[in-house]
């Protein structure tokens, strides 16, 4: 935990490329990466109209919701998906226990992932719970 602290990104939020991500989820499968671990997979653009989630609120994916929710053949999923969900104007919906769900279609896909809002401070950002695949 004081290695995750004190490698703690700057006040402008970041998102990995989608190689580093990749790379990251194969890492983090391998048991690589401790609990607690994370790559920053997107950035919140404006247009997001909800009251618990901001433009520039990073999305975070960590080492242990990868061995959690992922399978070596999903890693692009993780890389790809979050990001381009965030993007394309998708339904968001906030539950009561304050963990919102995003919907949308990507590549011909419908996709829903639940985020949770977390402030530390003067930091914010975007936890990502999950996200799945709509099944036909």
């Amino acid at each position: 935990m004081a290695w995750l602290k004190q490698t703690a990104p700057g006040p402008k939020a970041v998102s990995a490329t989608e190689a580093n991500i990749v790379a990251f989820v194969l890492s983090a499968l391998k048991g690589k990466w401790p609990d607690g671990s994370w790559t920053p997979v997107a950035v919140v653009e404006d247009g997001l109209d909800i009251a618990s989630v901001k433009a520039g609120d990073e999305l975070r994916l960590t080492a242990d919701r990868i061995r959690t929710d992922a399978g070596k053949s999903e890693a692009d999923v993780f890389a790809t998906i979050p990001g381009r969900l965030l993007k394309k104007g998708a339904r968001i919906r906030t539950a009561e226990d304050g963990t919102v769900t995003v919907t949308g279609r990507v590549d011909g896909g419908a996709w829903t992932m639940a985020v949770r809002p977390i402030a530390d401070g003067d930091r914010r950002w975007l936890d990502l719970v999950s996200l799945k695949k709509a099944r036909r």
